[in-house]
């Protein structure tokens, strides 16, 4: 069977990592000195060598016949790791074993002694994703850890790690890997597995993978076997589903030409090859930058790429403020592109208002150079005003007909009938409803009981039926309850919305976590303060009515609308 290019060349030892040099002369300094930690937190950016470097030191401290801090690879805890079947290193992933239960147990059997090496290493990966219960589980044994354990975390959200934990830890923070040492590995491996690839798309390879090595050597692997002859710089593009330079200037130049037809039709030609539209607009973002570096800085730049020409001639195209403004545009708008369900309609009506700007911005002389005797000519200001109209007017047609295609291609999704009213103003009658029973009921002692065993509400973010309800709980905050009623409060009226229209199966996983049902609300922060208010100065008396069955039918009505809204339409459809 093939191995991945990238399982095949991951480090044996601490003389094959690249790039975290720091790191690694700190580790076999610890390791001759004797001077090795109980808990290790390795930090940083995908693919950089966390898991690799904690694989590398488990084994290195269990070798036998280790030398200059290298390990044999001959002794019985060298092969044994290598060929992981070593009892010793118990590799745990955090992302599908997080809760309580799997903790409790590296804590019952952390006290056994090694069956074969030195010491018990446990490597966790992903750990920010750990519980706060699994977390707390987990700290006891890192304040009183055998002498034969060693505990390696790994993540790359050190933020998500509780204090607590990140205290008794050594922690290491791995960083991104520089383009040239990428490409130094990148050549070792095309050279051991006698590959043809240019070494234009090397480079390229390493910038697009920001730093991380496992992903520059899946993207070679990729690229080898899209092209297993010539691979070259163009293929890089192809499989990334990005643009080559000369392609992002042509781009460019017809943006800062307020060329619109054009440009439209080169989004067209990208959405149809398949093109990345998030990465192309990372790509401009990316060749501006570079524009602007070649002015304030170009020994800089000189330093980082190969070729400016490019960038030169866009350059000559536009002023400085010019392409500042067009990179905060983008980047603006990239986060829109990224979760829009139509990023190709986000991308094109950047495109048109800004194409549309710079024709309304157009300088009152128009000067033209001629070839013939290079004779300036300044137009008159009227002139000027008439190439304005018209442009304006050729920019207007293409936005009416933008948006008639838009009419008929997109129909709207939501119209909210009679019907759907009326639902609305019942569940605005059960919110006041069950307001007013749970504060005529409202028992102190029994809302903090409630706190507590709600607790355990995030071991359910996993389940498949109730992941998204368990994460609905966790935005909110419990503030009133009652034998039989709940008020959950919530920072925005979008998120307490949610909430409402979700309420019988929200119901349901409460049911599940108390053994218990319970009929419960939800208000948003602002609601909430007035409601408070009236109860603590009694501005209101509250006396418990019953819940009526033609009430509780806008509960099942809103629910039969969102589900009927996923079927069609899956995670396009949007409650807000």
């Amino acid at each position: 069977m093939y191995q991945a290019l990238y399982r095949k060349y991951r480090p044996n030892n601490f003389s094959d990592v690249t790039g975290q040099e720091i790191i690694i002369k700190t580790l076999k300094n610890a390791v001759e000195n004797n001077k090795i930690s109980h808990a290790y937190l390795f930090t940083g950016p995908r693919g950089t060598g966390k898991t690799s470097i904690a694989k590398i030191l488990a084994k290195t401290v269990n070798c036998n016949d280790l030398k200059d801090s290298t390990p044999c690879d001959k002794c019985v805890n060298c092969t044994q790791i290598n060929s992981k079947t070593s009892t010793d290193i118990i590799e745990i992933d955090a992302a599908s074993n997080n809760g309580v239960d799997e903790i409790r147990e590296i804590r019952n059997k952390v006290n056994l002694v090694p069956s074969t090496g030195k010491y018990k290493v446990y490597i966790i990966d992903e750990v920010h994703m750990l519980t706060t219960g699994a977390f707390n589980a987990l700290l006891k044994t890192l304040e009183e850890p055998p002498s034969h354990a060693i505990f390696i975390l790994a993540t790359t959200e050190p933020h998500k790690i509780p204090a607590t934990i990140m205290s008794r830890c050594q922690r290491f923070d791995f960083k991104r890997i520089p383009n040239e040492k990428i490409v130094l590995r990148l050549k070792y491996i095309v050279e051991q597995e006698n590959l043809n690839v240019d070494e234009e798309a090397l480079y390229e390879i390493a910038r697009i993978s920001d730093g991380g090595m496992r992903d520059s050597i899946s993207l070679l692997d990729q690229l080898v076997s899209y092209n297993p002859v010539n691979a070259n710089i163009d293929d890089v593009h192809e499989i990334n589903g990005s643009l080559s330079n000369k392609r992002l200037k042509a781009f460019i130049t017809n943006i800062l030409n307020k060329d619109i037809t054009n440009v439209l039709n080169d989004i067209d030609e990208f959405y149809s090859n398949g093109k990345s539209l998030i990465k192309i607009t990372e790509s401009i973002i990316n060749f501006l930058k570079n524009v602007l570096l070649l002015k304030v800085s170009r020994d800089y730049l000189l330093s980082k790429v190969d070729e400016i020409s490019d960038y030169e001639e866009v350059l000559k195209m536009a002023s400085i403020e010019q392409i500042t403004e067009l990179i905060t545009k983008f980047n603006n708008e990239i986060n829109d592109i990224k979760i829009s369900s139509d990023p190709k309609l986000s991308m094109e009506i950047l495109i048109i208002k800004e194409c549309s700007k710079m024709g309304e911005n157009i300088s009152r002389e128009i000067v033209l150079e001629t070839k013939e005797n290079k004779n300036t000519i300044i137009m008159n200001e009227e002139k000027a005003i008439q190439i304005n109209r018209e442009i304006i007017k050729t920019q207007t047609n293409v936005l009416e007909k933008e948006s008639d295609v838009l009419v008929e291609e997109k129909k709207e999704i939501y119209i909210e009938s009679e019907e759907v009213k009326k639902v609305n103003l019942k569940l605005d009658e059960l919110i006041e409803l069950r307001v007013n029973n749970t504060l005529a009921k409202f028992n102190k002692g029994l809302l903090k009981n409630i706190k507590e065993q709600l607790s355990g509400v995030s071991d359910y973010l996993l389940d498949d039926r109730y992941s998204k309800y368990a994460s609905i709980l966790l935005d909110g905050e419990l503030k009133a309850a009652s034998d039989e009623n709940m008020i959950f409060v919530y920072q925005t009226k979008n998120t307490s919305d949610e909430f409402n229209i979700n309420i019988l199966l929200i119901e349901e996983l409460i049911s599940q976590l108390l053994e218990k049902n319970y009929k419960v609300i939800s208000v948003d922060i602002e609601k909430w303060e007035i409601i408070k208010n009236e109860f603590n100065n009694k501005q209101k008396k509250y006396d418990y009515i019953p819940e009526t069955s033609e009430l509780l039918s806008c509960l099942i009505n809103s629910n039969q609308e969102i589900n009927e809204l996923d079927n069609i339409f899956g995670d396009i459809v949007n409650y807000e």
